[in-house]
């Protein structure tokens, strides 16, 4: 440790970048230069009201996971209140020995970064809170993250001295309200001088168009922005942009649907390499037309109805981003038919478009490919790629028959090998015949190596059929069996029960050794070909850190009791042995 100290300062600091808040605050421990030295001028100063306000037994998350920062504010209120006297005390100590610091090493502070949590006296802590922010630029901060869950005001409203920092390399707000400041003759500075910004990240910001543009018109540099869930504006504008590499324009948790109005995006950036953009949850916009002027685009992901289909027809889409490597498509519900064909690409997914009829997918270099939709259509599919797909169906229909498991096997049989299919089901009436299935489609079943099957309401009457059907169209090298429903104390139990009596049918059917009597004619049934099951894994939940159950050889002949203790997110994994 002594040796560390005779390094520069600077070095000593980039060392104690790489330790969590915690282990930072431990370095007081190690000595008095460490205490008293090296630790108040540490420059990346970040507090987080969560570690004040720890609550026992709650899982601890990093406030980045968005939902639950909220969760816990509010279900939690009485330790964020309790702790608020011992945080903003820390802040101001840590803030007032920086500062003295500074005033002798001369050294910038990095970062200022602060998530807190004001149930009540606003005004008081609001006061505290700009003090800090505006220590922070008078110390020329480069990096400026702020984050506030208020109860009295909602939105937090930045202090106008915010607006007047030119030091600022990186910008993250989160749950802030900006208006514009108030022309000032007595202040020199010009506002909006964000000549060093490189990032901007708005997260549940209100802001206007008129903000949006002078956040970005006089930030030369900005090479990444991420808008999530803001608003507060009609129309995203942004001016030209020659070093954007990365933009995101997220609505995805907007509530209602439809609350948000967006009538037009307009990006100009030739240089922009990674761009989301979804719009599912707004109304509007209509078109994405500008991005396509970004011809270095190398990952792209769209939700909405943002194209149409003619853009895919003659590989126009693929001309205009000829270096496209990912392509996400979601949530577009006017398109029937989607032209594929790309020789770069590497990684296609395709979820949720529900009026989908038909895709052609000619793309001979492709590592990956995900294919979700709500199964009330099954498109036609002709697939040309080397990579197994991944597919998820997702079925809530009142009524399902042969021909939509007829029309599922010719999608898969696009691609005779593929590594997933998962099965969700909730269904009030299920009808299907396997000699109506069999004479329609004699060839044989396509391999998969893992068949997810979830029945969260389906008759039980009908779970051998649905067993049937699925192994008429696939086998499976692993058979998994999830316990889907409601985690509630009385619709919980109900879905419970369903789901380990799912579980429990199909394991004696798939375990049965006696003589199964079938009318097969030519075309055999899976039972034919099933020769055993080799291996059980059961999941008791997913909700809790339990090592999973793990039968083989003699124990398989004890699978019943685990399965009779199975709850809500828990999963059995059949492994078998086929003789195709």
């Amino acid at each position: 440790m002594d040796r560390i100290l005779e390094l520069p300062l600077p070095i000593i600091h980039q060392i104690m970048s790489y330790l969590s808040r915690k282990e930072v605050a431990q370095t007081n421990l190690l000595s008095k230069t460490w205490k008293n030295n090296l630790r108040p001028s540490f420059p990346i100063l970040d507090f987080n009201h969560e570690d004040f306000a720890a609550v026992k037994g709650e899982p601890h998350y990093s406030y980045l996971q968005r939902l639950h920062w909220h969760s816990l504010f509010f279900r939690h209120a009485e330790k964020f209140i309790e702790s608020m006297d011992d945080f903003t005390r820390y802040i101001d100590t840590t803030m007032v020995n920086f500062c003295e610091c500074e005033t002798k090493t001369k050294l910038k502070m990095l970062k200022f970064e602060l998530y807190i949590g004001i149930h009540n006296n606003f005004e008081n802590w609001s006061a505290l809170v700009n003090k800090w922010i505006k220590l922070a630029l008078e110390n020329h901060v480069g990096h400026l993250e702020l984050g506030f869950w208020l109860v009295e005001k909602g939105l937090y409203p930045l202090p106008e001295t915010i607006f007047f920092a030119n030091s600022i390399t990186r910008l993250s707000l989160r749950r802030c309200k900006l208006d514009h400041p108030n022309p000032n003759p007595n202040n020199a500075a010009a506002p909006f001088n964000f000549h060093s910004l490189e990032i901007l990240v708005l997260i549940e910001v209100c802001l206007d168009e008129l903000m949006i543009h002078k956040l970005t018109s006089d930030s030369p540099m900005l090479g990444c922005i991420v808008m999530w869930d803001c608003n507060g504006f009609k129309h995203c504008n942004l001016p030209k942009l020659e070093r954007l590499k990365t933009l995101v324009i997220d609505f995805l948790l907007t509530f209602p649907r439809g609350s948000q109005v967006l009538n037009s995006i307009e990006v100009e950036a030739p240089n922009l390499e990674r761009c989301t953009i979804d719009c599912y949850s707004t109304q509007g916009p209509s078109s994405i037309s500008s991005l396509f002027n970004s011809h270095h685009m190398r990952v792209l992901s769209l939700s909405g109805n943002l194209i149409t289909e003619q853009v895919f027809e003659d590989g126009l889409f693929f001309k205009m981003f000829p270096l496209l490597e990912e392509f996400n498509l979601e949530n577009s519900d006017i398109l029937r038919r989607i032209n594929i064909s790309s020789g770069r690409l590497k990684q296609l997914k395709i979820r949720y478009c529900q009026g989908l009829e038909a895709i052609h997918i000619d793309t001979p270099n492709l590592h990956g490919f995900i294919f979700v939709f709500r199964g009330n259509l099954v498109p036609i599919a002709s697939i040309n790629a080397p990579c197994p797909g991944n597919f998820v169906v997702s079925c809530q229909r009142r009524r399902l028959g042969t021909l939509w498991y007829l029309n599922l096997k010719k999608l898969l049989m696009g691609n005779p090998k593929h590594e997933v299919l998962t099965s969700s089901m909730e269904l009030r009436e299920h009808s299907y015949n396997p000699d109506e299935f069999r004479q329609s489609s004699p060839s044989p079943p396509c391999e998969v190596q893992n068949l997810t099957l979830g029945a969260f309401r389906i008759p039980e009457s009908e779970y051998e059929a649905m067993l049937d059907a699925h192994l008429s169209i696939c086998y499976p090298k692993t058979l998994t069996l999830s316990i889907t429903g409601v985690r509630h104390v009385i619709h919980g139990v109900e879905d419970e029960q369903r789901g380990v009596g799912f579980c429990m049918r199909l394991y004696e059917i798939l375990s049965s050794k006696e003589a199964y009597r079938c009318d097969c004619s030519y075309v055999h049934c899976w039972r034919h070909y099933l020769k055993r099951i080799t291996r059980i894994t059961i999941k008791s939940t997913k909700y809790f850190k339990e090592m999973p159950v793990v039968l083989e050889g003699d124990a398989l002949m004890n699978t019943r009791p685990h399965l009779e203790n199975l709850k809500i997110g828990g999963s059995v994994d059949f492994d078998l042995e086929w003789c195709f």
